[in-house]
């Protein structure tokens, strides 16, 4: 699909644009500057605040709403993964039904004697 496009000339190993690998925007070479409304820049993945260190090439947009989207996920995968291992540095939001009536909220942590809400 992408080689058949009107704004992507293959010539050999080269491309004269780009694709945005998050929404699959076709970018031509000018949506490197900075001027670009949607400029192209430089993303970790997985996210800096998650260890990141490989960078990939999305769409600002990209950048700013999915990029923080999938760190949040992320974020709370990995909590939740701690928590259940037993990390008594972790603890994790909850909601709780009383007597079938009344939903509450509230917070599960663990101590040396097990789970407390």
């Amino acid at each position: 699909m992408v080689k058949k496009h009107s704004r992507v000339n293959l010539e050999g190993k080269r491309t004269s644009g780009y694709v945005c690998p998050l929404c699959k925007k076709i970018y031509d070479k000018g949506a490197f500057s900075p001027e670009y409304i949607d400029q192209l820049t430089a993303e970790h993945f997985p996210p800096g605040k998650l260890g990141g260190s490989v960078k990939i090439l999305t769409c600002k947009i990209c950048n700013n709403t999915q990029g923080s989207e999938l760190e949040s996920h992320l974020t709370e995968h990995f909590l939740t993964q701690d928590f259940l291992k037993g990390d008594s540095e972790v603890s994790r939001p909850a909601r709780f039904l009383v007597d079938g009536r009344y939903d509450t909220g509230g917070e599960m942590y663990i101590t040396c004697t097990g789970f407390h809400f």
